[in-house]
């Protein structure tokens, strides 16, 4: 079955997810939706679209429309969503899925009184680097797990609303950095508590930090840390995760197509297969879940811890303390 889906916000971004998931036409059917037509008719002319849209009601409302993938702001994630489920159509919002944990919940009871699937587009979640590393961790391939370190540094300019704290909920932490937690919380399971202290001086003058380090204690007596920075002056950008254990090293790049292990027997590469950041994984777990009619892997209650985790960060970098963390309980 094909899912017909409307790309809802005609950026940039969803220029980058669609050459990247254009050629998936066994499986979707993809309409496009902007508040502004031409931009909405150049994505469909470009990716060869079914249909255009100049506005986003006029997309929900469409009977053709089965699904919306909205790549707006976040703020705007539950608005957008209750257009969208008031129609019934299935909901795919981008990372992260609220600035708050209680508008994540709204989010998720909007969806669930709608009786329509809800799934959060945290790609980093479906990336083969990170599912072949928390596969060797579980076979105990570097023994018992010690640490897990992560560490995320670019040039990424923020502009328009990435400006605003009241727009993102804090920064560039929670806009971008939350890729990163989301990988620590899957490698290294839900932390206990946390400290993170801001990267000073900011190197981007936002309302809101541009850079977080962090360092938190997760089941078992594991150390996890980030280091994340959205405004690295570096034309290299850094992107790494390094799992230690008693008995080796994990490491990889996210969006790299080799997982290494590093023992005192040598080293070995384990390859996998090209990342397509994700996005071609993540479209296809959406569709499964519709299908399937089961609560999809990156579902809002998933996407709700990671929440909760950055704002523990946002704690503790105002309170410049230890802050406990209590898992949040979300059922969709």
């Amino acid at each position: 079955m094909k899912l017909p889906i409307c790309i809802v916000g005609c950026g940039n971004w969803a220029g980058e997810v669609m050459d990247e998931v254009h050629d998936m036409t066994d499986e979707f059917e993809f309409w496009f939706a902007s508040r502004d037509l031409g931009k909405a008719k150049a994505y469909c002319n470009r990716y060869n679209g079914k249909g255009a849209f100049g506005s986003y009601e006029e997309a929900a409302t469409d009977s053709h429309v089965k699904a919306m993938y909205f790549l707006t702001p976040h703020d705007l994630h539950l608005d957008n969503a209750r257009l969208a489920c008031s129609n019934g159509k299935h909901v795919l919002v981008e990372k992260p899925i609220a600035r708050t944990i209680q508008e994540a919940q709204k989010l998720a009871s909007v969806a669930e009184d709608a009786n329509v699937t809800l799934m959060i587009a945290e790609n980093f979640r479906f990336l083969p680097t990170v599912s072949k590393a928390e596969q060797l961790i579980a076979q105990g391939i570097v023994g018992r797990l010690r640490s897990v370190e992560v560490e995320a540094k670019g040039p990424e300019t923020a502009i328009e609303w990435r400006t605003s704290r009241s727009r993102t909920g804090g920064g560039r932490f929670i806009d971008a950095g939350v890729h990163y937690i989301d990988i620590l919380v899957r490698i290294g399971g839900f932390p206990d508590r946390l400290y993170a202290t801001e990267l000073l001086p900011k190197i981007q003058q936002i309302d809101g930090e541009d850079g977080i380090a962090m360092i938190a204690h997760l089941p078992g007596d594991v150390v996890g840390t980030i280091v994340y920075s959205g405004s690295t002056p570096t034309t290299n950008r850094v992107s790494r995760v390094e799992a230690s254990g008693t008995e080796g090293v994990i490491s990889f790049e996210p969006f790299g197509a080799e997982v290494l292990i590093n023992t005192l027997d040598g080293q070995r590469s384990f390859p996998v297969e090209p990342a397509h950041r994700g996005l071609r994984r993540m479209l296809q777990e959406f569709r499964s879940s519709i299908v399937d009619h089961r609560s999809p892997l990156m579902s809002a209650s998933e996407a709700t811890k990671d929440l909760a985790v950055v704002l523990a960060a946002y704690e503790s970098t105002r309170t410049r303390q230890t802050v406990d963390i209590v898992q949040p309980v979300i059922h969709r």
